[in-house]
């Protein structure tokens, strides 16, 4: 079917055909984690404390969602999850304004944290005043790094994870 468009020309277009292939990037130190029912069950064994948890399934500053964490919506979370995102925890994080924080990614959030999807807005690459990241009443921020001392891949419906992700660091 794509070889017969192909072959159709037109005063205002012309269609070609090619390889969308793409090569797997180029991983030095993967996650090799899997965000699977152990994964989830060491997350809702830390209820007692403070947990946010990131979604990455795309970099840049839209290609995440984040969730405030409780023991009543921990397997609620895990079924949200896409396969072959990147899934970052940050326990008991430390949520206030800092300015040293601001040359590094940094997530902004409003006040008080609802359970489930907070609002927030990231700045990766971090921003260049603390007016930037409160605008709009977001009054805490996380720094982005936090997230590496804990994450995994979501692995596909057959538990295989097949995400590439580089380890950011910490416990994975």
């Amino acid at each position: 079917m794509a070889d017969g468009l192909a072959e159709l020309h037109g005063e205002a277009a012309m269609l070609h055909c090619r390889d969308a292939t793409t090569e797997p990037p180029e991983v030095s130190d993967p996650v090799e984690a899997v965000a699977d029912a152990d994964f989830w069950a060491s997350v809702a064994e830390t209820f007692d404390r403070v947990i946010l948890v990131c979604e990455r399934w795309a970099h840049g500053a839209y290609g995440c969602r984040w969730f405030f964490v409780t023991p009543e919506n921990t397997a609620e979370v895990a079924r949200l999850m896409t396969p072959r995102s990147l899934v970052g925890v940050a326990v008991v994080p430390e949520l206030n304004l800092r300015a040293d924080l601001l040359d590094d990614d940094v997530t902004a959030f409003a006040a008080p944290l609802p359970h489930g999807e907070p609002t927030h807005r990231n700045h990766p690459g971090g921003a260049d005043t603390l007016s930037e990241v409160t605008r709009d009443g977001l009054s805490l921020m996380l720094a982005d790094a936090t997230l590496g001392a804990w994450c995994a891949v979501v692995p596909d419906a057959d538990g295989v994870a097949r995400g590439q992700w580089e380890n950011p660091g910490g416990r994975s």
